[in-house]
C-alpha cells in the first residue's frame, strides 16, 4: 500500500488461510475401543498414571498391536495420531491430563474406565487378541506389580525354606528367606558354569534383589511362617523373630496371592483358565495339578467363590 510518498508493506501468516487439519485416530488400523481399552489397561498396570511419551511403550506391552512399527508410513507412526487416541479417551471420561502439552500427563479416572462384565471379565473387549496366550496377559499383569512369578525359581526357593527349617536349627525369618534364595542362586550359578541349564538358561541373568522382594512380599501378604507357635508374615516386625515352622498348605497359601491378584484384575479364571493359569504360573501346560489344587484351596478357604456362571470370583 502507498499512503502518499511512502510506501506501507502489511504482511499476513499464510496458514491464516490454510484449513486447520484435523488429525484422528486410524480406526481402519485399530478400532479406538481397542486402543482405550489397551490404555486404561495400560495406566492400570503402571499405577493409574503415565506420561504421553510412555503411553505408547506401556501399551506396546499391553498389545503387540501398539508397538511402533519399522515402517515409516504406517499409521499409528503417523503425528498426532496418539494424542488424538489420548483426547478422544479424555473426551469419553477415561482419563484426564494436566501438564506442559509436549508432554502431557495422563491420569486414569477412577472408576471411569472401560467396565468389564464379571461374566466375561477381561481387560479388553472382544476381537483380536492383545496377546497370543492368556498366560502372557497373566506374566505381564504379575510382573506390572512386581508379584514375579519366577515360575521355576519361585518354586525351587520354596523346597529350600522347606528344608531349611528341617535342619532344626534356629534361624531367624530374615536368614530363613535370604539364606533359601543364595541357595538356590548358588545352584543355578554352579550349572551355568558347567554349561547346563538349571531352572533358568545359561545367560539368563536373573534380578536377585527382585526376587527377594518378590518372595518377601508373598511371605508379607501370606502369615504362613510360625515363630512361638504363631502364624506371623514376614515383614519388618517379625525379620528378626525365630522361624519354628510352616502353617499347613503354605506354598497354597502364597500362589493364591497369584491368582487372587489376577481375579482382582478382571481376569476370568474357570475351567478354560487351567491351561493358561499352569503356564503363567508354573511353566507348564501339561500337569495342572499344581493350578488345581490351588484353585480347590482358595475355595476352601473362603478366599473365592463361584459365580454363577461358575467362573472364580473373590469373596
Amino acid at each position: 500500500m502507498t499512503a502518499g510518498d511512502r510506501a506501507n508493506v502489511v504482511t499476513e501468516e499464510f496458514k491464516k488461510y490454510v484449513p486447520t487439519r484435523t488429525v484422528r485416530w486410524p480406526s481402519g488400523t485399530v478400532s479406538l475401543d481397542d486402543a482405550h481399552a489397551a490404555l486404561t489397561a495400560a495406566l492400570r498396570a503402571n499405577g493409574g498414571t503415565l506420561r504421553m511419551t510412555t503411553v505408547r511403550p506401556a501399551m506396546a506391552s499391553i498389545d503387540s498391536r501398539f508397538k511402533k512399527s519399522e515402517i515409516p508410513s504406517h499409521p499409528l507412526n503417523a503425528q498426532g495420531v496418539w494424542g488424538a487416541m489420548v483426547s478422544a479417551a479424555e473426551d469419553a471420561g477415561l482419563v484426564s491430563t494436566s501438564g506442559t502439552p509436549s508432554n502431557r500427563l495422563v491420569k486414569l479416572v477412577g472408576g471411569s474406565a472401560i467396565e468389564i462384565d464379571d461374566a466375561s471379565a477381561s481387560l479388553v473387549p472382544a476381537g483380536p487378541a492383545m496377546f497370543e496366550r492368556d498366560s502372557d496377559r497373566y506374566l505381564s499383569l504379575l510382573r506390572a506389580a512386581a508379584l514375579g512369578p519366577f515360575q521355576q525359581v519361585r518354586i525351587a526357593i520354596y523346597g529350600e525354606i522347606q528344608r531349611e527349617l528341617d535342619k532344626g536349627r534356629e534361624v531367624t525369618i530374615a536368614q530363613l528367606l535370604d539364606r533359601s534364595i543364595a541357595r538356590v542362586r548358588k545352584d543355578i550359578e554352579n550349572a551355568h558354569v558347567k554349561g547346563k541349564d538349571h531352572l533358568v538358561k545359561q545367560g539368563q541373568a536373573l534380578p536377585w534383589s527382585s526376587v527377594r522382594a518378590f518372595i518377601g512380599t508373598l511371605f508379607t501378604r501370606q502369615a504362613v511362617l510360625l515363630s512361638a507357635g504363631e502364624a506371623v508374615r514376614a515383614d519388618w516386625l517379625h525379620l528378626d523373630s525365630i522361624a519354628s515352622g510352616l502353617i499347613d498348605e503354605w506354598q497354597l497359601r502364597l500362589d493364591g496371592e497369584l491368582v487372587k491378584y489376577l481375579i482382582e484384575q478382571g481376569c476370568r479364571v474357570d475351567q478354560y483358565a487351567e491351561v493358561e493359569l499352569g503356564g503363567a504360573l508354573y511353566n507348564s501346560r501339561q500337569d495342572l495339578a499344581p493350578v488345581r489344587a490351588v484353585l480347590k484351596h482358595l475355595i476352601e478357604v473362603g478366599a473365592c467363590e463361584f459365580a454363577p456362571d461358575y467362573s472364580l470370583r473373590l469373596r
